[in-house]
């Protein structure tokens, strides 16, 4: 399957099974009080280039006093070079994420410092260089993995009339050595 198509369908699946099931956890009308857009850096540990990363979340709402449950759908990519039999080729690392976080504010609004964690699943594609038996020159193979994370944030919102705007520091613990660490700016729209 194409890489464009992989992303497609494992994003199509992530939004229905985040907004699917909604009702039927929280056994009651779902109002979503914010919907927000992501966008940062990623640094992956294991040797590849900083790379982006770009993101959907809502805010389902408070779930204990002070405490916030957020679902989420991020994709971020990185790159890196590897040489073999005298080429160079570029090799990338793409992960689609569905997860959910429960935050707290330190203090009693949803606004200024928070901290949390939180659960993820990911499709993590990954392209390797393969040796070729019949030839030298290496070939790319891409690989599609399915892992599980937990993750560590801290961040600061503001929020200015209907529109809410946070700095997220993350760092996920990704089963299989994919540790990432990610900075995220989040634009939200209060409905």
């Amino acid at each position: 399957m194409h890489k464009g198509a992989k992303i497609f369908s494992a994003a199509a699946t992530a939004i229905s099974l985040l907004l699917g099931p909604a009702n039927f956890v929280f056994a009651q009308p779902v109002n979503f009080p914010s919907l927000g857009i992501s966008s940062g850096l990623i640094l992956q540990q294991n040797k590849w280039n900083p790379g982006y990363s770009v993101g959907l979340q809502c805010e389902v709402g408070e779930m204990i006093d002070y405490i916030f449950l957020i679902p989420y759908l991020n994709y971020w990519n990185a790159e890196k070079s590897e040489s073999g039999a005298g080429l160079t080729r570029t090799l990338s690392l793409s992960d689609i994420n569905l997860g959910a976080e429960l935050i707290g504010y330190f203090n009693s609004k949803p606004q200024g410092f928070f901290s949390g964690a939180g659960i993820g699943y990911h499709i993590i594609m990954v392209d390797r260089l393969a040796p070729q038996y019949f030839t030298t020159l290496p070939m790319v193979e891409e690989d599609t993995e399915t892992k599980l994370s937990f993750a560590a944030l801290l961040g600061y919102q503001i929020k200015v009339s209907s529109f809410s705007y946070a700095l997220k520091l993350k760092y996920y613990l990704i089963n299989g050595g994919y540790n990432t660490f990610q900075t995220a700016l989040i634009f939200s729209y209060n409905l």
